[in-house]
């Protein structure tokens, strides 16, 4: 793992661009995700194994001032002994 703690991240445009439409502050998303990072760059199976083979999904909760005050995602992801891939990412409610 070249000396680093833990695991890598890539971002598909995918996920990237599913973020963005779920909530354009990209700060507050950022700080939600980068929550979910510190927990899978080391403890990837924290996450559930779907039904697809290799691709899990995490819960990650962020606050949003226009609503209730708080929204749910879930993010898709597959990993290795090197990096974690956020393949995709939808709201929940």
């Amino acid at each position: 793992m070249n000396g680093r703690i833990g695991r890598g991240f890539i971002y598909e445009p995918r996920f990237e661009a599913e973020a963005a439409a779920i909530d354009s502050d990209t700060e507050r998303m950022d700080e939600a995700i980068r929550y979910v990072e510190e927990v899978l760059k080391t403890a990837p199976e924290f996450g559930l194994q779907t039904a697809t083979p290799a691709v899990w999904v995490a819960p990650v909760v962020f606050s949003d001032g226009t609503t209730s005050g708080a929204q749910a995602a879930s993010i898709f992801y597959t990993f290795d002994d090197e990096r974690v891939r956020f393949l995709s990412i939808r709201r929940d409610w």
